[in-house]
């Protein structure tokens, strides 16, 4: 009785409003709910009809809200939002999994391009609701079409979780000024946002484009075919286009701004505020923007390829941005490629590799245009896992303006430019500086000193292997590899001690871990930690050897040879400062490797530690030639 009685309300309701019946212009808009128009909300009958003639009377009426309280609702089609009318659920902030207010979307599978799930009319808009695709494989995703279409101006999208579509929020198919997209989450297997033909400032806030579907899988978040072809955010066309607080991650192309499907229309300009892209091939890809006005993101983090094509003319700005390197470096640069006609620039940036697999040769490559780079920071150096040569100008860069920047490492710049190029005012080797004067830290090649010259006073430990060689003692030994096959990376001719192999698992994952060390000390005393350190990597694999105290304190002190160290297999004499203020008399050293990444050949990486000593400060001298 009560679908009947609730059809036949529904059905007088809309015989009013047709005959001519309208709200005054002063009145509040009316409220009307889905159930009242026949929505069971089991989730599994078809309540497409329900909403339909909800939104319908209330697009008659010129406007008003529809409620979709709280439940689970089949919808077996599509739905049209009419002009003035907002579809609204009971959420008041973007949920990370479904609750509350939850739509079930079966329609359009298998059809890329068929007609979206919603579709806005002018000042329409769709908010505090929950939708799922329950038909969607998360092994074998299926295509399906848009979610959310705006079809005039004023659309907004407010409080939403999109859990699995293929395509998210289509923005751009049709022409749309003022567009609103606030408050949404979402993973958008294919494409995320898609921007264009707006004429008169859009604005997205507050959009996290990340695995809530799949996170929880045992196999890992993410769905190869997002990192193989997925699209974060894709803009084109759009008048000042604000976007802040948004952020995508593990999409081929997290951010990637295009010319419009009308090529007529050309590019956009766009303002990017605290918005990232993480762990994408491509963290940000310039096809094409508008050449008298670009796009500028302020205060931004990438990690990914940074990507700017021949097709630009346009300005591209970054400022007080963080760029952590591509991902493997496999396209030949480990930070940035940058082509076009267009002037590119960094000011007060920070540019650090953070992936060990990282094999670019250059971290910006600039092949053509305009380049400025001021104020910057180029974190990589010897001491961090990837240390690429920092600046490459290709022969058509018009001009490069390279100016008060800090090279943490050397100052390399390859140049090429047969244009104006000015290089002034930057400082260099900055973290060697400081690991010596500050930290009071070193790294010095076993080929520049005698070995075992240094003045060492053991501290008084049973753990420690008090050996005497030559009346020197030995300090505490550890060596140990991993390998995937039988073949050893010997130590340097003449040096005592030998690599052990083995092919055993839980040995490869004993010493990857870690190997510890008790010490106890005295309070509020300067020591000096120190030993020989060899690191023997081998082809692309990047293994970091470790040796460190105070884990977990703030006198954390941590010593590392790199496989990017100049010689580093021939070994190492490396030392470093702490003080017992900090770390605490009871604590801990720590010799382990990490960053084993790609260990999937017959090959060996090897480490070995020796004469690892803890002297106070007063007593030390490194060694000497």
């Amino acid at each position: 009785m009560r679908v009947l009685h609730a059809a036949a309300f529904a059905l007088c309701t809309l015989c009013l409003c047709l005959a001519g019946t309208a709200v005054s212009a002063n009145q509040a808009p009316e409220r009307k709910s889905v159930v009242a128009f026949g929505a069971k909300a089991d989730g599994v009958s078809d309540d497409t009809p329900a909403f339909a003639g909800a939104l319908a009377v209330a697009g008659h009426a010129g406007g008003g809200v529809v409620e979709v309280p709280a439940g689970t609702y089949m919808l077996k089609g599509t739905l049209e939002v009419p002009s003035g009318v907002t579809l609204q659920g009971v959420l008041t902030a973007p949920p990370s999994s479904p609750i509350g207010t939850i739509l079930l979307t079966t329609e359009g599978k298998g059809k890329e391009d068929g007609t979206p799930f919603i579709t806005l009319r002018d000042s329409a808009t769709i908010k505090g609701l929950c939708i799922v695709y329950p038909e969607q494989d998360k092994k074998h995703p299926m295509p399906y079409p848009w979610c959310i279409r705006s079809n005039a101006n004023n659309c907004a999208v407010i409080d939403l979780l999109l859990l699995n579509p293929w395509q998210g929020i289509d923005f751009g198919t049709n022409t749309g000024g003022r567009n609103s997209i606030r408050g949404l989450n979402a993973q958008a297997i294919r494409r995320g946002i898609y921007v264009d033909r707006c004429f008169d400032i859009g604005r997205i806030e507050n959009v996290h484009l990340w695995p809530f579907w799949t996170v929880g899988d045992k196999d890992g978040p993410w769905i190869p075919l997002t990192q193989k072809e997925g699209e974060g955010f894709i803009f084109a066309r759009s008048d000042w286009e604000y976007v802040s607080n948004s952020f995508a991650i593990a999409y081929h192309i997290g951010i990637h701004f295009v010319r419009s499907h009308d090529s007529n229309l050309g590019a956009g300009n766009y303002l990017l505020t605290q918005t990232g892209s993480d762990v994408s091939d491509i963290a940000t890809q310039v096809d094409e923007t508008q050449d008298h006005s670009g796009i500028s993101f302020n205060n931004c983090q990438l990690f990914g390829d940074v990507v700017v094509k021949p097709s630009n003319n346009g300005m591209v700005k970054f400022t007080a941005c963080g760029f952590f390197g591509s991902l493997e470096g496999q396209a030949g640069f480990a930070q940035a490629r940058l082509d076009g006609h267009g002037r590119i620039s960094f000011d007060n940036c920070s540019f650090h590799c953070i992936d060990p697999r990282n094999q670019g040769k250059y971290l910006i490559v600039a092949n053509s245009g305009r380049l400025s780079i001021v104020n910057c920071q180029f974190v990589t150096s010897e001491f961090t896992g990837v240390n690429p040569i920092p600046i490459y100008l290709g022969d058509k860069v018009v001009s490069a303006i390279i100016v008060a920047n800090e090279f943490n490492g050397k100052m390399q710049i390859e140049n090429h430019s047969t244009g104006q190029v000015r290089i002034a005012d930057n400082t260099s080797e900055t973290e060697a500086a400081y690991n010596a004067v500050v930290e009071k830290r070193g790294q010095i090649r076993l080929g520049l000193i005698s070995p075992c010259t240094e003045v060492v006073d053991l501290v008084a430990n049973g753990d420690f292997e008090k050996l005497e060689a030559a009346g020197k003692p030995l300090g505490w030994s550890v060596n140990g590899d991993i390998t995937a096959g039988n073949a050893a990376v010997p130590l340097p001719k003449g040096w005592p001690g030998k690599t052990v192999v083995t092919t055993n698992p839980a040995r490869l994952k004993q010493i990857a871990a870690t190997m510890t060390l008790p010490v106890k000390l005295k309070p509020n005393t300067d020591y000096v930690l120190s030993g020989y350190m060899w690191n023997m990597p081998h082809g692309a694999q990047t293994v970091m050897a470790n040796l460190d105290i105070g884990l977990e304190t703030p006198g954390y002190m941590r010593l590392t040879i790199s496989p990017r160290f100049e010689a580093c297999a021939a070994g190492y004499f490396v030392y470093g400062r702490f003080n017992t203020a900090k770390t605490g008399t009871n604590t801990l050293v720590r010799i382990f490797y990490d960053g084993s990444y790609g260990l999937t050949d017959p090959s060996v990486v090897s480490a070995q530690w020796d004469r690892i000593a803890i002297t106070e400060a007063t007593k030390f001298k490194p060694p000497h030639k």
